[in-house]
């Protein structure tokens, strides 16, 4: 029987047109157009999640300067699903075509970078050093706090191990090293000036992982004893195993992410169901 990916529009905005204009923050907009914006709206679902306690109200929820994105048509409507053909485990790089959260992006015409989870960035000493500024208050699709932490744990502990990651790919044996001086600011910086990274950041994402989700399956910050306790007999043979399982973004239903969708149901069912991600 064919598959069928079935997605629920998630987004606290919907936007109909191909093309748009993106302002890092709400006082570029306002700086841009002259208009403020002053109250934010979202999908009635999150709306009735919020009456029944089960949600902070929307403003608690975004960034203290969230991304704007104005439509060059109109506001699109919320509800609905979206059914989309799934192959399968197999299809797993098809997801995050349509399902992805950058640090910085293309505009609509690949012709630029725009601001993502980064509300900015600064390249200096000729291209050896990026500066990449977060967005104070983005959260995890489980309402943790996403900081510079995270990006240095995938940094150092995810890529940085060769258990893990034994080979490396290009940009990370150009590496010096990743610094966060606070939450909100992450230093990359190479041995030599490299001129192509920003591609690579908009190609690749590099959003970094969830390290207080996954460090519970990390020696490095728990006790082997207790990550044997989580292996399953036959499945994880090493810890190794286990963290894949774990970080896995097509099978880890446990796993926090940044992206509009979060998967609920397992990619080898029937139907492979997302749903929205109410901190997106």
């Amino acid at each position: 029987m064919r598959k069928v990916f079935a997605f629920l529009m998630i987004s606290l905005l919907v936007v109909v047109g191909l093309s748009w204009s993106v302002y890092a923050t709400p006082e570029d907009y306002y700086k841009a157009t002259g208009k403020k914006i002053e109250k934010f709206h979202e999908a009635p679902m999150l709306a009735e999640l919020v009456k029944q306690g089960k949600l902070p109200p929307v403003e608690e929820r975004l960034p203290k300067e969230p991304l704007v994105v104005v439509p060059e048509e109109s506001v699109g409507q919320y509800g609905g699903t979206w059914r989309r053909v799934w192959k399968g485990p197999s299809d797993r790089w098809g997801i995050p075509r349509i399902n992805q959260a950058s640090l910085v992006f293309w505009d609509k015409n690949g012709e630029k970078f725009v601001p993502g989870l980064a509300k900015g960035w600064d390249i200096l000493e000729d291209g050896k050093v990026y500066v990449f500024h977060l967005r104070e208050g983005t959260k995890w699709s489980d309402g943790h706090p996403y900081t510079s932490e995270d990006i240095l744990f995938w940094i150092e502990d995810i890529l940085g191990n060769d258990d893990l990651t034994p080979a490396k790919p290009a940009w990370y044996r150009l590496l010096d090293r990743v610094e966060a001086p606070d939450p909100y600011t992450v230093k990359f910086i190479f041995k030599q000036p490299y001129a192509l990274f920003l591609l690579q950041v908009a190609n690749r994402g590099f959003t970094g992982a969830p390290k207080h989700f996954l460090k519970q399956f990390h020696p490095k910050y728990t006790p082997m004893e207790e990550i044997e306790k989580k292996m399953v007999p036959g499945v994880h043979n090493t810890w190794v195993d286990l963290f894949d399982d774990k970080s896995d973004f097509l099978e880890s239903l446990d796993l926090p992410v940044l992206t509009p969708w979060k998967p609920v149901t397992d990619p080898t069912d029937q139907f492979y169901i997302l749903e929205r991600n109410p901190y997106f």
